[in-house]
Formats: C-alpha cells, sequence, structure tokens
C-alpha cells in the first residue's frame, strides 16, 4: 500500500517572500537613485541655459557697442576729412599772403626808400590786393596760435614768442634719465602754460622751434620730443610743428 507524503511549504514561502521583498527595496532604491540623476540633470541643464542665454545677451550689446563705435569713427573720420580740407584751404591762403607780400615789398622797394610820410604809403597800397591779403592773414590768425619757442646761446635758454622763460638746459641736468624726464615735463609745462593763457581761444596752434647762437644738439632734441608729446596729447589734427636747424659750419 502506497504512503502519503505531506510537505510543509511554510519555511519555503518566507524565504520566497523575503527574496521579493528585498527585491522590491532593491528596485525601489534604484528608481531613486535614477530619479535622483534625473533631477540633478534637469538642474544642470537649466543652469546651463541660463548661462547661455547670459552670454547671448552679453553678445547682443557688444554687437550694439561695436555699432556704437563703429557710427562714432565714422564721424570721427568725416570731422578729420572736413578739419584736412579746412587747413588745406587755410595753408594755400597763407602761401598765398606770403607770396603778395613778397612780391608787393620786391615790386615797390625803390618806391619804399622814397617814402617821406604815410600818405605816400597810402599811395601804394592797392587796396584791392595787399589789404584783402592782409585780411586774409587776420583771419587766419584767429584759427591759429603761432608758438615760437627758440633755444638761445650755449646756455640753452629758453624763449617762447620772444619772452624769457628763464629756464636753462644744462647737460648735467639731464645727465640721467630721471633728470631727462624731469627737465622734459618742465619744458611741457611751460609750453602748456602758454596755450592755457591763449585769450580768445584758438582752433588750430603751429608750433616752430629754432635756435640762435650754437645750441647744443642735446638741449634742441629735448624740447623737440617734448613739443612732440604735447602733439600726440591735443591731436596731430590739432596741433602742428616745425623745426629750423641752424647748418653745422
Amino acid at each position: 500500500m502506497k504512503q502519503k507524503i505531506f510537505l510543509d511549504l511554510t519555511p519555503l514561502l518566507d524565504v520566497v517572500l523575503i527574496l521579493l521583498f528585498a527585491f522590491m527595496l532593491n528596485i525601489n532604491a534604484a528608481s531613486s537613485e535614477k530619479d535622483s540623476k534625473l533631477n540633478g540633470e534637469h538642474e544642470l541643464n537649466n543652469e546651463l541655459q541660463a548661462t547661455i542665454d547670459e552670454k547671448d545677451k552679453q553678445i547682443k550689446d557688444l554687437k550694439n557697442n561695436i555699432l556704437d563705435l563703429q557710427k562714432e569713427v565714422d564721424n570721427l573720420n568725416d570731422n578729420i576729412d572736413e578739419m584736412s580740407f579746412d587747413i588745406a584751404n587755410e595753408k594755400d591762403t597763407l602761401l598765398d599772403v606770403s607770396e603778395n607780400l613778397a612780391k608787393w615789398f620786391s615790386d615797390n622797394e625803390e618806391s619804399l626808400e622814397d617814402i617821406a610820410d604815410s600818405k605816400d604809403i597810402d599811395k601804394l597800397i592797392d587796396d584791392d590786393s595787399i589789404l584783402k591779403q592782409l585780411h586774409k592773414y587776420e583771419t587766419i590768425s584767429k584759427k591759429y596760435f603761432f608758438i615760437d619757442i627758440k633755444l638761445k646761446s650755449t646756455q640753452n635758454k629758453l624763449f617762447i614768442n620772444e619772452q624769457d622763460m628763464s629756464t636753462y638746459i644744462t647737460l648735467e641736468e639731464i645727465d640721467s634719465k630721471e633728470g631727462r624726464s624731469n627737465k622734459k615735463e618742465q619744458i611741457k609745462d611751460i609750453i602748456e602754460k602758454v596755450i592755457d593763457d591763449r585769450e580768445g581761444g584758438y582752433t588750430f596752434i603751429l608750433i616752430t622751434l629754432s635756435e640762435e647762437d650754437h645750441v647744443y644738439r642735446y638741449a634742441f632734441n629735448l624740447v623737440w620730443d617734448a613739443i612732440k608729446d604735447i602733439q600726440q596729447k591735443h591731436g596731430t589734427d590739432k596741433i602742428f610743428k616745425t623745426k629750423y636747424v641752424l647748418p653745422i659750419g
């Protein structure tokens, strides 16, 4: 006779339940980790997008600034062209005045020697030529401020528009780099004061540098460097410079 066998499955069921519970915990942990990772990536994407938007705004602002600067450059170029045209015309007028004055004095050299009083002078003046030229020169002089700088003697004494500046340039003063720089600044300050003291203003400045009576080259070059610095400060379209060097002999 066959015997019936009965198995108790309760312990096995407990094991299965435990494994199922552990599996569910792992699934929940993985899901939480995935959600956290997604949230982090979402926040990172938001930060990146905000950074991109900020950079876009900066680029747009830079483009607008570039356009504004280009407009200013174009306006400056137009002004420079206009001033260059005016300067060329005024230079031509000044040259014309000089040539006419020279011609007038040359043509009337003998008559000038015989002049006895102002009435004779009035007879020599041609109203349609010399007076008009002098009027043109007066018009130019209102726009130009002429600064005549001269160094005199071996002491390199400084004169501006024939006025003694009570300033000397000695080799001992500029023997060092610092000494030369300090002396140049002193010369620049003197010239700048002359410019600032100009009454009635000016449109352009013409600075001339010349020498008299064996001026030393180191002094002449120092003053010329000071003039170049002033020109750079005020602009080459505002200040013009020229120099007259005595021939060596």
